[in-house]
């Protein structure tokens, strides 16, 4: 399912080819609305793997940056790129989780100011479950740490990110739906009350001591449930459990679930916490089961068996009151506050950015006479860099395995050097300026960067931002020279008008000039 809005995601702009390009954004996936949880659980991350998935991601498609939410009622991608990448994001994610292509049909995109709204909808409690999910808030913040972590959260990225967070705190504090502090925990524990016609006197064993356990157990202990909950004695620094929980080690689990009324597991383990087998074989075993983790930590088959009753979290869904109907206008407000700070942060760093684009190089003139310049690449680019640093008294070295035509003929020029072989960094020392004129793109890239290591001037003849220096259009006359480049590297021929007209100029000057010198 593809809702694709107008691509109006403009937040930041980089530059490439000597222009500004667009910076577009783009989510892909899908929720509990969407797909079922044996979907979901195809796309779940887990935590530890995350930053080596965002780093392949990024590389995939060269991305500016990316980010992935990943909870147990959802999974999304959000994606930064620019204007000229043509992003397939369904494919792009399926191809990264190894999943057949035929589920992107279960992915919903949104592009440009759909995907702003949505992610600030989903800070704020609006997409949840269970209308008003306080843990999502924070689950929000772990993605954009994993990014940040991972280095793929670039500027556009964390500021949206950054911005949902503030219109989820906002929405928390004065849009407050029916339940303060409610979740999917908390919806779990009010219908295992339900189910067991209350909680006080009963027994229960928590499965996992993270966040969404600590709140079950805590919950359940303040409805005056006994609870047992797991912990894993080989990890240091484990989170304290909530007191009043009794403490099972991890690899005694299943013994312990006997004599209790109901079992909740949420972990992140990629393995079954209870299988179906081991449950069977437990003497006065729970009849209730709650599955709060994706992927899930409770094997399906064990609602099979006889007089169990298992949910999970597609079981616990919510729909809201009327009250939580008028709490969702005031938290859309806010989100049309926060979805238009990020448009004034885009509008901001656009302006910025071409300003920065619109200063001028400074223009500089060198006197080669005598000095020794590097040129890399036998071409005719090269050939004609070659030239003109020759024409100004330079020596040359000439670093190419092969040349063209067009640089055998300056071979018996005065101050040419060639080496016939491959580039090497030794070839810098002693040279005041370099060209890297190759037909090799990382060669030329791998120049440039070593020259500016060594405090070497250099100009990459297939990449303007990569240089130091330009080549300019060169006008002269027998008393004055002049140099010309365009302020962006493309008005090419504005150069060659204003080349043209400037010659004509400065010869008429240097005529005027010695004309008045001899007395005329």
């Amino acid at each position: 399912m593809h809702d694709i809005s107008p691509p109006v995601a403009e937040a930041g702009q980089t530059r490439a080819s000597g222009r500004l390009q667009r910076l577009r954004l783009v989510m892909v996936g899908l929720d509990h609305k969407t797909a079922d949880i044996t979907a979901r659980e195809r796309f779940t991350v887990p935590a530890d793997a995350m930053p080596a998935f965002l780093r392949r991601l990024r590389e995939m498609r060269r991305v500016a940056g990316c980010v992935y939410l990943s909870t147990c009622n959802r999974s999304e991608l959000y994606l930064s790129y620019t204007g000229d990448l043509q992003i397939d994001a369904a494919t792009l994610l399926c191809t990264a989780m190894d999943v057949d292509l035929s589920h992107a049909e279960l992915l919903t995109e949104r592009v440009g100011a759909a995907a702003v709204r949505h992610i600030m909808r989903v800070a704020g409690g609006l997409e949840a479950s269970v209308p008003g999910d306080d843990q999502i808030l924070s689950q929000v913040r772990t993605a954009v740490d994993a990014a940040r972590e991972a280095d793929t959260a670039d500027p556009q990225l964390q500021t949206l990110f950054r911005l949902a967070v503030t219109a989820g705190k906002r929405i928390r504090t004065k849009a407050r739906f029916a339940r303060d502090g409610d979740s999917v925990a908390g919806a779990a524990v009010r219908a295992i009350a339900s189910r067991l016609g209350g909680l006080k006197g009963r027994r229960a064993m928590v499965i996992g001591n993270g966040v969404i356990g600590r709140l079950a157990a805590s919950l359940l202990l303040a409805e005056g449930c006994g609870v047992a909950m797991t912990r894993r004695t080989h990890r240091p620094g484990r989170p304290a459990m909530p007191e009043g929980c009794e403490a099972v080690d991890f690899a005694d689990r299943i013994g312990a679930l006997a004599g209790c009324d109901v079992v909740v597991s949420a972990t992140s383990s990629p393995h079954y916490t209870v299988s179906a087998a081991e449950f069977a074989a437990v003497p006065a075993r729970p009849n209730l089961l709650v599955d709060l983790a994706i992927p899930r930590d409770i094997e399906p088959d064990v609602a099979a068996l006889p007089g169990i009753t298992l949910w999970n979290v597609d079981d616990l869904k919510q729909d809201g009151d009327e009250t939580d109907a008028r709490r969702v206008l005031l938290a859309e407000e806010i989100i049309d506050e926060e979805a238009a700070r990020f448009e004034m942060w885009r509008h901001n760093r656009l302006l910025h950015r071409r300003r920065q684009q619109g200063r001028p190089d400074f223009p500089a003139f060198i006197n080669l006479h005598g000095q020794t310049a590097l040129v890399v690449g036998g071409g005719l680019v090269a050939a004609r860099r070659t030239d003109v640093l020759l024409s100004f008294g330079a020596r040359v070295r000439l670093i190419s395995p092969d040349i063209g035509p067009e640089m055998r003929r300056l071979l018996d020029r005065e101050g040419l050097l060639w080496r016939q072989r491959g580039y090497d960094t030794n070839d810098l020392e002693g040279v005041t300026l370099a060209v890297a004129a190759t037909d090799d793109r990382a060669l030329n890239c791998h120049i440039g960067q070593e020259a500016k290591e060594n405090a070497v001037l250099v100009s990459v003849a297939d990449k303007r931002e990569e240089c130091s220096f330009y080549f300019p259009a060169i006008i002269r006359s027998e008393n004055l020279t002049a140099g010309l480049v365009s302020n962006d590297g493309r008005q090419h021929h504005l150069v060659k008008k204003a080349a043209a007209r400037l010659r004509f100029e400065l010869e008429q000057i240097d005529e005027d000039c010695t004309g008045r010198k001899q007395g005329e």
